[in-house]
């Protein structure tokens, strides 16, 4: 009896230590493999450059472009910028050519570019001084670049195309206001043929980004007050333990969300983050926790992922 119960005890105690074996492999498959594969675009805050960094944070390319935003085309091979001097344009990552898109009248840094599924078009959410908006889509396979504009109401940003590269969605008064403090906000869909505006949901909470699940099945979306969230595609709505600063982006494996994510325990530092959708861990990509204090590799925001 008493071996019986030993030999029991020991079957136990392995099976706990497998169990967590299989855990630690599935978070390192998680951060290791499937992160290091991934490509940031990232904000400089001691120079203002633009990176591209890897999942292990090394810096694969330094580009001098002071940018606020920038969003990667959908084959990677040019990115659609707004400058600190609010032009918009598009750089060419092969050539290093840039073209001149329009000059903003917005002056915030929320998210306001995104790319057409068939990387012919680069849409923009401009406002005005009286926080007016208007959306713009540029066509780049015209010479010279020809474009479209729609009235959107106040405080629209972050567009994001369907797949059908006909359709827009995009938030609808992120903050307004005189203090620009309101929490209201609308997810509405643009079709750019007819330019008829349909509204698909009004969250409870404010919305200042937006952005489709690799597989079009989920949308997530950025609160500056209250989080982050996932929705599924019948409207089912939950939040996310974790907070993020400015934008959001999917990896391309859909089971992580890459964020900036605030530290004012470190003396309000930022940091790249992905947070594992499945596991509920977050991994720290940028800078490392080796990094030293006060060292030039600062950022601002991590703009886009791929």
């Amino acid at each position: 009896m008493t071996l019986k119960l030993v030999s029991v005890r020991l079957t136990a105690v392995r099976c706990l230590q497998l169990a967590l074996m299989g855990l630690l492999l599935l978070t390192g498959c998680y951060s290791d493999s499937e992160t290091s594969n991934a490509k940031f675009l990232v904000g400089n805050g001691g120079d203002r450059t633009l990176m591209i960094i890897d999942g292990t944070g090394a810096v694969l390319q330094s580009i001098e472009l002071a940018t606020i935003e920038a969003k990667w085309s959908p084959d990677g091979k040019q990115i659609a910028f707004r400058t600190w001097a609010y032009d918009i344009g598009v750089l060419n990552l092969e050539t290093g050519e840039t073209t001149h898109l329009w000059h903003s009248e917005a002056s915030d840094i929320w998210p306001r570019l995104g790319w057409s599924l068939d990387g012919r078009r680069v849409a923009y959410a401009d406002e005005n001084q009286d926080f007016q908006s208007r959306i713009y889509v540029f066509d780049l396979g015209e010479m010279p670049i020809t474009h479209t504009d729609w009235l959107c109401g106040k405080g629209c940003g972050s567009p994001v195309w369907q797949p059908d590269n006909v359709n827009l969605v995009y938030v609808e008064s992120l903050l307004q206001g005189e203090d620009r403090k309101d929490l209201f906000s609308r997810v509405n869909q643009l079709n750019t043929q007819s330019g008829i505006t349909t509204t698909l949901f009004s969250p409870d909470h404010d919305t200042q980004a937006i952005r489709w699940s690799p597989d079009g099945q989920r949308l997530a979306l950025l609160s500056r007050n209250f989080g982050m969230f996932i929705r599924d595609k019948n409207g089912a709505e939950r939040r996310l333990p974790i907070v993020g600063q400015f934008d959001l982006c999917w990896l391309p494996d859909g089971k992580q969300l890459a964020f900036t994510s605030f530290h004012p325990s470190d003396g309000g530092d930022l940091s790249v983050e992905a947070y594992q959708l499945q596991i509920g861990t977050t991994n720290r990509i940028y800078p490392r926790e080796s990094s030293q204090p006060g060292d030039a590799r600062t950022i601002d925001v991590v703009f886009d992922c791929r």
